[in-house]
């Protein structure tokens, strides 16, 4: 009787059991759901913290390319920087990024100097911004794209503002990237204004030391920046992939209103305690950001509870199961142990997909029931591609109606190897198509958990990972390879030992290489004669170790042994550590501009010497012609008439003047063929020489004459400097207006190892479309009747600055608004 009691209530039994069972189980399962809700808000964190890092330090990246600019180039221009950033793109490859611009370093005493230059180029109504004195100054000078609100930075003094000036004298004294605290961009307007900071990369003045402070403070010509509005830089960075979590970025290690720069929620109601919180510090280029995410009612909505329904009606279920399993015991025990084995291989199942979901690192999941082809798409998967999670369908057709058709055939072939088993893994690399139209590139992998007794494939489970990124680089790094192979120039890398890594076709061709030849077995030496492979060792590889690169004149070695005179630019790369692992060289042919320069220079010879003596053989019979005249004038006194008188009058001036210009010719076709070596002299000293020398001419003109600067010590020749001030000055004196007194400044200052000496007046002036005839031979601006002279005065001048490596050039507002004349000279060597 008990024993039939007992088998009565043993269904309730079991149905209780299950049910409990079902109850832990189902807790468990929400305690795991919400771990996996936490761990997918850690790894967004983690993503969103990785993407902000990656981005800025990518920003710092175009800075280097952009102060790389200013170290390769003597003087960047205007239209060269516009044209630079152009080709970067901005708006295309890095969203975010404002512009991208130079600041000029300017100490005090060159302020106005600069102001002037830049009018100069157009803008004349520049100005420093903000106005006052300082003891340093700094200037955005260039600005690209230079449009919209970029043209408000224009001329703005960063240095005048404490936040800028703090990451402007961090990157100075570092020589490293450095990004300023919250400020508020020039660039604003009243309305909508964000928050924004600025990013800094030092240029130094080209082959100057900066390995200490004082160097690098010293040496300082100002900074390659880029300006950010918060707002604009997280939207290019994220898009819309915090549209779940509450992302607020504040300036500084301590989060308060002040600080806050941006705030992806702002206006959201955050009244009720978030679920998942998580703070974070971010420390780069010398300076801290506090990143806060806060998981939004969304997020927190977005537990997948369906594992938790799934074991609640499995359970239930299979408790309801059991019991009427254990009810119709009776009707035979295999059938009954048939049933429980076929529902729990399904729990089993379903338990062991839940594992493997929680188990993905972000990549998408798959589950292919072969049999019937269908196929189990997770979220993250239809994620990846745009789709919600119920707008693709569980069909082999919503995968193979998504990839490319150019990758189709070779994507269903690796499928058909590892089905038939010629593949250990399932791995394909193919595009599939997005929600938006665009396609991703994708790693596709997958391997078979489950066969039928014949080995068949039952299941086969795999990851869908975006590998889009690295395609685009490989790609991009493919035509790179392509447009060095195309280029003409001998293109080379090494290791530091010399051993050769790669040489373009170009390269092989110019020293007479077959396209199949072995690089292992070459190295650079063996394409340099010995004395141009010393030159390299002894001169190239302690300079390139030192400054980065080396620039000179060199020569390679053909395979038949002539040599080749060439270009050359040898480069050292390094690695992460910052050790030197790679040397690259680029030469260029200079075969013909060789032989030109040659050819150049026996012309120029031969025609200074012919210009040297027909100056040198005519003056004697020209002076014979004068002497005679005037003789016959003497002797026919008393016979000539007053027009015959002036015809003789005529004669004699005529050969006096043509005695004159053979006399400037002479002195001309002298410059640079003295034969004495430059030497170092006292430039006041020179000077006084000079003025010596036009004392009676200044007496004459009454001129009042003012000497300001420092007069340097400079190499040169004492005679050619000493007829180039002569000649500059003198022209002050004689080009005066008439009735007023001639007004004449004589300047000396030393500019950036540069001599610079300026002679301005009150006189004649020059129209601004004649100033480009002054220092030709022969031109000149007025005639002998009003002005005397042979017209090669200033083509002289221009001869000496020319032979002393130096430039002189001209300014005058027009007719009668006097003139100024300059020269810059090198203060280290003459010619």
């Amino acid at each position: 009787m008990a024993r039939l009691n007992f088998n009565k209530y043993l269904p309730l039994l079991v149905l209780v059991s299950g049910l409990v069972a079902t109850y832990f189980l189902q807790q468990a399962a929400f305690t795991a759901a919400h771990q996996v809700q936490q761990d997918n808000f850690a790894y967004q964190t983690r993503e969103i913290m990785l993407r902000i890092k990656q981005r800025l330090m990518t920003y710092e990246q175009v800075l280097s390319g952009a102060k790389g600019l200013f170290s390769a180039s003597e003087s960047v221009e205007r239209d060269e920087f516009r044209e630079y950033v152009a080709n970067l793109r901005l708006a295309d490859q890095y969203p975010g990024i404002q512009g991208v611009g130079f600041s000029l370093s300017i100490p005090k005493q060159e302020k106005f100097r600069h102001i002037e230059a830049i009018r100069k180029q157009g803008f004349p109504s520049y100005t420093l911004r903000p106005e006052g004195e300082r003891d340093l100054y700094s200037s955005i000078i260039y600005l690209e794209p230079f449009s919209e609100r970029n043209l408000r930075a224009f001329g703005y003094d960063m240095y005048s503002e404490d936040v800028r000036r703090a990451a402007l004298e961090r990157a100075r004294d570092s020589d490293k990237p450095s990004i300023s605290g919250k400020v508020k961009l020039v660039q604003e307007a009243e309305k909508g204004v964000q928050a924004g900071f600025l990013m800094y990369q030092p240029v130094y003045r080209n082959g100057s030391p900066r390995e200490t402070l004082a160097e690098r403070r010293a040496n300082i010509t100002g900074w390659v920046y880029a300006p950010f509005r918060m707002n604009d830089l997280m939207q290019g960075i994220l898009g819309n992939q915090v549209s779940n979590v509450d992302l607020e970025i504040f300036d500084g290690e301590i989060a308060t209103p002040e600080s806050l720069m941006y705030d992806s929620i702002s206006d959201q109601n955050q009244s009720a305690t978030p679920s998942y919180q998580s703070p974070h510090r971010l420390d780069i280029f010398g300076h801290s950001w506090t990143i806060k995410l806060h998981s939004l009612p969304a997020f927190d909505a977005s537990i997948d509870t369906g594992q938790v329904k799934v074991i609640r009606l499995t359970g239930i279920l299979l408790s309801v199961l059991l019991a009427l399993l254990v009810w119709v015991l009776g009707r035979g025990r295999a059938q009954a142990l048939s049933l429980a084995r076929d529902m729990t291989r399904e729990f089993r199942d379903s338990e062991f997909r839940w594992k493997f979901a929680i188990e993905g690192s972000g990549d998408g999941l798959w589950d292919w029931n072969v049999p019937d082809s269908t196929v189990f798409f997770s979220k993250r998967w239809k994620e990846m591609l745009g789709y919600s999670e119920d707008e693709v369908g569980n069909s082999l057709d919503e995968w193979a109606k998504r990839v490319h058709p150019e990758d189709m055939a070779a994507t269903l072939a690796t499928v058909q190897d590892y089905l038939d088993g010629k593949l250990p893994i399932y791995q394909s690399e193919h595009r599939v198509l997005c929600k938006d139209g665009s396609y991703k590139w994708v790693l596709d992998r997958g391997m078979v958990v489950s066969r039928t007794e014949d080995g068949k494939p039952l299941r086969i489970i795999g990851t869908h990972t975006d590998i889009t990124e690295r395609k685009n680089t490989e790609t991009e790094r493919s035509w790179l390879l392509k447009i060095i192979e195309d280029v003409p120039d001998f293109i080379a890398t090494s290791d530091m030992q010399g051993r050769l890594k790669y040489l373009n076709k170009a390269g092989a061709k110019l020293v007479g290489l077959s396209g199949n030849v072995d690089l292992v077995k070459l190295e650079i030496k063996d394409m340099h004669s010995e004395v141009a492979t010393q030159r390299v060792l002894e001169e190239g590889i302690p300079t390139v170790l030192q400054q980065g690169f080396w620039q000179s004149e060199n020569s390679l070695l053909h395979r038949d042994g002539h040599e080749i005179p060439v270009s050359q630019l040898l480069m050292v790369h390094r690695d992460t550590s910052g050790s030197p692992h790679l040397l690259s060289t680029i030469m260029r042919d200079i075969t013909e501009s060789k032989e030109y320069e040659e050819e150049l220079k026996r012309s120029n010879a031969e025609l200074e010497q012919f210009s040297y003596a027909v100056s040198h053989d005519m003056r004697q019979p020209l002076r014979m012609i004068s002497s005679y005249l005037q003789l016959l004038e003497m002797s026919l006194v008393g016979q000539l008439d007053d027009e015959k008188r002036e015809y003789f009058n005529f004669a004699i001036e005529g050969a006096k003047r043509i005695d004159q210009m053979l006399m400037a010719l002479l002195e001309y076709s002298r410059v640079g063929r003295q034969g004495e070596p430059p030497t170092l002299i006292d430039s006041r000293a020179v000077l006084d020489e000079a003025l010596l020398f036009l004392q009676p001419a200044i007496a004459e003109a009454q001129a009042k004459l003012t000497i300001n600067g420092d007069w340097p010590r400079i190499m040169g020749s004492h005679d050619e400097v000493q007829r180039l001030i002569q000649n500059l000055i003198g022209n002050a004196v004689k080009y005066r207006i008439a009735g007023r007194i001639p007004e004449i400044t004589v300047s000396s200052e030393m500019i950036r190892n540069e001599w610079h000496l300026s002679v301005a007046d009150n006189g004649v002036g020059i129209l601004p479309n004649q100033i480009e005839r002054l220092f030709k031979v022969f031109q000149r601006l007025h005639t002998r009747a009003t002005y005397e002279g042979t017209g090669i005065g200033l083509a002289l001048c221009r001869k000496i600055a020319e032979h002393h490596k130096g430039r002189i050039w001209a300014e005058s507002e027009g007719e009668g608004q006097g003139s100024k004349f300059c020269v810059a000279l090198p203060c280290g060597g003459g010619g």
